[in-house]
């Protein structure tokens, strides 16, 4: 909570202020300097706490500053001249504030990793005016409402390359199960995430598992036999081979064309004798499931059964007919980031 009766600006050699309560611009900046300087804005506009409370309060906003600069410094030292500006202050101001208050470790990596993120956009665009709203929306969501929207985007958003070649197995232990806190979602938790602005409802959806199935619909393919190439193509050729097929990742015995885009695999298939009606049939054979979604319940793999479950954890809770917004994209990519170590860009997503 800012000390709303404290409105006074401390302005050194060399140095501008900007009010807001008390933030100053630093002009030359050390890491040193930048500690210093953010350690005295918390003072300055963090509520006067009670002897313990405000030992620990002050321990936590220390604390955040030596992560924040050490990630910083870690993505680019040159970032480090960002700390001169005002809106980069106040929000590191910002979370000091939160982890002075509730010292959540998960959420003040990611506030962490948002504002590195803006120090690394120098110029005001879409993406910055996006990661200044998660700023402000992070702090109002649990650490669980969180991964949700990250489960969320991995079930029905995420468009990445890596999918083609990986098994549905490996799509869960790798994208859901991380993010998966494998209890019933509560309604009220999802309406929540609805009013922060994160979500919104898209009430001709189906259900979790058929929503799921639609999307990825490749992570259930089988793949086909070499005689079913063959019987389509005509004869065994190894550059046509070479050129066309993988191995598919939910069978090894199995194959796979290389793309599921139909004009790229008549592009390719032409290119050796095929015509399009050849290409088409191995569009077809590509997209092929054996087993119905509808009866997938019935099966014992770990797979069937996973996804049965997440769907019934998810079921009657809206959460399997809603759609993230581009505020719920973009705290749900940072939350991947943080936990997986990857770097998914936002800017794919606001095309």
């Amino acid at each position: 909570m800012i000390n709303d009766t404290n409105l006074k600006q401390n302005g050194g050699a060399g140095s501008t202020n900007y009010q807001a309560n008390s933030i100053t611009i630093i002009q030359g900046v050390t890491p040193e300097i930048a500690k210093e300087k953010a350690l005295e804005v918390f003072k300055e506009n963090f509520i006067q706490l009670a002897s313990e409370a405000r030992e620990i309060a002050s321990k936590r906003a220390e604390e955040i500053v030596d992560r924040f600069l050490s990630k910083l410094l870690a993505a680019s030292p040159e970032l480090l001249c960002r700390m001169k500006e005002p809106s980069m202050q106040y929000s590191l101001y910002s979370i000091q504030r939160e982890y002075a208050k509730n010292g959540e470790i998960a959420t003040s990596e990611l506030l962490i990793e948002i504002l590195v993120n803006l120090a690394a956009l120098p110029e005001r665009n879409l993406t910055q005016v996006l990661l200044n709203e998660c700023m402000t929306v992070v702090p109002k969501l649990t650490i669980e409402q969180i991964n949700a929207l990250s489960l969320h985007f991995f079930a029905f958003v995420y468009k990445g390359d890596d999918i083609y070649q990986t098994s549905l197995k490996d799509y869960i232990e790798n994208y859901l199960k991380p993010f998966d806190s494998q209890k019933q979602t509560n309604i009220y938790e999802v309406n929540y995430m609805l009013y922060s602005g994160c979500v919104s409802l898209n009430k001709n959806s189906s259900s979790f598992l058929l929503n799921f199935f639609h999307k990825h619909t490749n992570l259930f393919s089988e793949g086909f036999t070499f005689n079913e190439f063959i019987s389509i193509v005509g004869k065994s050729n190894k550059l046509i081979e070479i050129e066309m097929l993988i191995i598919c990742p939910n069978n090894p015995y199995n194959f796979k064309v290389f793309s599921t885009d139909l004009i790229a695999i008549c592009n390719t298939a032409s290119n050796f004798g095929l015509n399009e009606n050849q290409a088409i049939e191995l569009w077809k054979l590509n997209n092929r499931i054996t087993v119905e979604i509808l009866e997938y319940h019935k099966l014992d793999s770990y797979e069937a059964i996973y996804l049965c479950e997440l769907s019934k954890n998810w079921k009657g809770t809206y959460i399997s007919t809603m759609e993230l917004t581009i505020v719920g994209i973009a705290i749900a990519i940072t939350n991947i980031n943080r936990k997986l170590g990857v770097v998914l860009s936002l800017d794919d997503y606001l095309i």
